[in-house]
């Protein structure tokens, strides 16, 4: 699947030359298991297949790098779970900030694997950070569970590659949906099992092509010839649109992104669209520093005021800090944000901890049972002495029976 509209064209370019490379990522919840070295060692090997795949249907392929690297992310499985776009935006936040780039300088599509063992969800999903083609990083998100579980991996795998490096559906072309011979349809016949390639693999059509090679960052070099060559400079072949991202501008409007805007005594005197909310704060001291005393001097991102001291807990309404406790334990920010939220309803509420966005704690869910990666049983008022034996009297055949009881798989 994909997130977000569509659009049409390119948005930003980096600078030439930066080559953006496929990057496999372990997000780790704060609740979930760590990858094994099984893990690690499958996942890469997909990711090599998908590469010599797209090797074979190109003539080139894309840059992988040797390693995972394994990401502690900032909450629970569950607080993921109910972030809209399968949690996507809030992923590719967390990144960023981890590998310190913007969505302009990241050069990774970032190939991710959320760890959540029991479920297949996010049942997989792909998109350039920017949008068009040819405009820099991207994001896959599967789930472990998959990767374990799944014959359809490594098929599911080259298809959301496809949506990070910029591909649309087949069907935008006028071509089905169901039955075309591309990556990037839904055909049932493509389906790899397991390690083994399906009998009639899925490959890469003229429309694919020609927008494959508009994405030389990606691709150097790859030239839409034979077929592909028809669209290679067609207007109508369309793209995936920016992806919108926490603590990053918003692409997609009229005119260049607010970004940061440095104000003295409300007039603009400094303005960078391409940047993020933490590089902006991060110069917003400096000016503070330096300029001080030349009259007062405000600034924001985005529209929404910044403040220099942004340690701790800080608490906005619509923009504006409403509150700010430096010593505050992040669980305790967690619950008053979570109580502000309910008594604010009409009010865009949104509560900070040291600088990164911070979301109400998820409620407990008790006992969840899974076959085959799907919720088949909730039982919230179960008590954890009661869910491993719930758990072991559903075990039986070829089904993965799992559990998670608050989120954290039973074992």
């Amino acid at each position: 699947s994909t997130w977000g509209p569509l659009s049409l064209g390119s948005i930003f370019s980096m600078s030439e030359g930066n080559r953006v490379r496929v990057l496999p990522v372990f997000f780790v919840p704060t609740d979930q298991p760590l990858p094994t070295e099984a893990q690690s060692a499958l996942f890469l090997r997909h990711l090599n297949w998908s590469r010599d795949r797209y090797a074979e249907l190109l003539g080139q392929t894309f840059e992988l790098e040797a390693e995972p690297v394994t990401y502690f992310a900032n909450f629970p499985l569950l607080t993921y779970a109910d972030l809209p776009e399968d949690a996507a935006p809030q992923i590719v936040a967390e990144l960023l900030r981890f590998h310190g780039f913007n969505r302009f300088t990241c050069p990774y599509i970032y190939a991710t694997v959320l760890m959540n063992p029991c479920e297949n969800n996010p049942a997989g999903g792909g998109r350039p950070l920017n949008g068009g083609f040819n405009e820099g990083g991207g994001i896959v998100v599967m789930p472990s569970f998959a990767l374990d579980h799944l014959p359809n991996f490594q098929s599911t795998l080259q298809h959301e590659l496809g949506h990070a490096f910029g591909l649309l559906h087949t069907d935008v072309y006028g071509r089905s949906l169901e039955d075309d011979d591309s990556m990037m349809s839904y055909n049932p016949a493509h389906h790899t099992r397991f390690l083994e390639p399906s009998g009639t693999p899925a490959v890469l059509g003229p429309h694919e092509i020609a927008a494959l090679s508009r994405n030389q960052r990606v691709f150097p070099g790859l030239a839409a010839t034979g077929a592909a060559s028809e669209y290679a400079e067609d207007p109508s072949l369309s793209s995936l649109g920016p992806q919108s991202i926490p603590d990053e501008v918003e692409l997609g409007g009229e005119g260049e992104p607010r970004g940061y805007e440095l104000f003295r005594d409300g007039e603009r005197i400094e303005h960078v669209a391409r940047c993020n909310r933490f590089e902006a704060l991060a110069w917003f001291a400096t000016h503070r520093a330096l300029r001080g005393g030349e009259g007062e001097l405000t600034a924001t991102f985005e529209g929404d005021a910044l403040y220099a001291e942004a340690s701790g807990y800080e608490l906005f309404f619509d923009g504006v800090r409403a509150g700010h406790e430096p010593a505050l334990p992040r669980d305790e920010a967690a619950a008053n944000l979570e109580w502000n939220v309910a008594q604010y309803k009409e009010s865009r509420v949104v509560g900070r901890f040291n600088g990164a966005l911070l979301y109400p704690p998820p409620p407990p869910r008790g006992f969840e049972m899974f076959f085959d990666g799907g919720r088949v049983s909730h039982e919230p008022d179960y008590t954890l002495e009661q869910a491993a034996p719930t758990l072991e009297a559903n075990k039986s055949g070829d089904t993965v029976v799992m559990a998670r009881f608050n989120g954290v798989p039973v074992v």
